[in-house]
């Protein structure tokens, strides 16, 4: 089950748009700070910060509220940047979503379907960026080779 808690902060906690998490004691996998890319000015003067997490049906953070899972990823939020405060969290919002990503079937790779599915009708989803899950890049990938794909048919007629 994916879960994500998106934090409104006053303050900065990362350098860069995406930061994977490969220590196996934080309880989140992503940080995300959406307004690293999009300008703060955007969402009032205030930074938007995504802690994405995929767990086990059953497990004991999907059990949490918003505040529970506040305290539990604090700690782990300082050791990212020392100069986090839980007090510099305005809002927050918690999300959690049973399928956050797609689960293709055995032999997917024969049932795609192809991105010209009429005429004038086009069809670019995640389920189609196989064999990968997940990923904006592939995402961005795909949805260029339709477009220029429909340039290409514009130009034939």
């Amino acid at each position: 089950m994916g879960q994500t808690l998106i934090l409104e902060v006053s303050n900065k906690l990362i350098k860069g748009y995406w930061m994977n998490v490969l220590e196996k004691d934080f309880p989140f996998l992503v940080v995300v700070e959406h307004t690293n890319m999009i300008d703060k000015k955007m969402y009032g003067g205030n930074r938007l910060i995504y802690l994405g997490n995929y767990l086990p049906e059953g497990h004991k953070q999907l059990k949490m509220t918003k505040e529970q899972l506040i305290n539990l990823y604090s700690p782990f939020l300082k050791r990212i940047n020392k100069r986090f405060r839980k007090k510099h969290i305005k809002e927050s919002f918690l999300f959690r979503e049973p399928y956050s990503q797609p689960v293709f079937p055995t032999n997917y790779s024969k049932m795609l379907p192809n991105p010209r599915m009429s005429h004038g009708i086009y069809l670019a989803n995640m389920s189609m960026v196989y064999p990968f899950d997940r990923g904006t890049n592939y995402a961005v990938k795909m949805g260029t080779h339709v477009a220029k794909m429909v340039i290409n048919d514009l130009k034939k007629q």
